[in-house]
């Protein structure tokens, strides 16, 4: 599952009132485009993998397998 950040959010007293600093609101990448009239689709991993490893030997055509790897599976 990965997760994204959302938002800010600021802690309330009992009249209602905001205090202190705001805080980071994460939530998950579906639920963050869900909210937003988004879905994603289901795609097939391996299908993903290969669109994204074009996209980037595009930007960067010397780019090394095993970064490539690195970068899209973390």
């Amino acid at each position: 599952m990965f997760i994204t950040m959302c938002g800010r959010a600021q802690k309330k007293n009992k009249y209602g009132e905001g205090y202190g600093w705001n805080s980071t609101v994460f939530t998950t990448v579906e639920n963050f485009w869900y909210t937003r009239s988004f879905t994603l689709p289901h795609l097939d991993p391996i299908e993903s993998y290969a669109l994204i490893k074009k996209q980037i030997l595009k930007l960067n055509p010397q780019a090394k397998r095993k970064v490539i790897d690195k970068f899209i599976r973390g």
